[in-house]
């Protein structure tokens, strides 16, 4: 199989937990141990799951205390929702700036208080305290737009070859245009 991600639903209990990469096969490993009979219940679940998908597209914490115990891809401030610094934050997203009031430059992502993310709150922000929000922001769904495009519909390669900044920050993607 080409450009998978597999979802497993198990009724087991264990801490449910997502591949972070961009353009490899990955997978979701989601525990819902019980039925979820409660609205609110449901919704605690659908976020957790929703946050895991953009895991296996490559969409970092956005957060400080995040789950991944070792080093490497979760950790990396290699974009698209995480930057090692302002300078290459503004480089990413700043044109976003202007045309969303919700992005900027905000401190804490992949695990280190120094990196920058582009918003506030989002889906891949869930254990700060700050409020949550049911999107993955401006940023985040451009670029998830763009991978589902671009490696998931077919008939988007003129589409793609126009679009040389996303290619330029992402060339592993040039895969899905053959």
């Amino acid at each position: 199989l080409e450009n998978f991600r597999l979802i497993v639903l198990s009724r087991q209990e264990f801490q449910s937990w997502a591949n972070v990469t961009r353009s490899e096969n990955s997978g979701i490993f989601f525990s819902a141990p019980t039925a979820l009979k409660e609205k609110n219940e449901q919704r605690v679940y659908a976020l957790l799951l929703a946050h895991l998908f953009g895991h296996t597209f490559g969409l970092k914490d956005e957060e400080i205390f995040v789950l991944a115990k070792a080093g490497g891809a979760p950790h990396t401030p290699d974009g698209p929702n995480c930057s090692p610094d302002a300078a290459t934050a503004e480089k990413w997203w700043g044109d976003l700036t202007k045309k969303y009031p919700e992005v900027g430059y905000f401190k804490g992502c992949g695990g280190n208080e120094n990196y920058i993310k582009p918003t506030q709150s989002s889906i891949m922000n869930l254990n700060t305290g700050a409020e949550i929000v049911f999107d993955y922001g401006p940023v985040s769904e451009d670029y998830l737009k763009k991978v589902l495009d671009y490696c998931f519909t077919p008939g988007t390669y003129n589409q793609a070859v126009a679009d040389q900044k996303f290619f330029q920050q992402y060339p592993e993607f040039q895969e899905c245009l053959k």
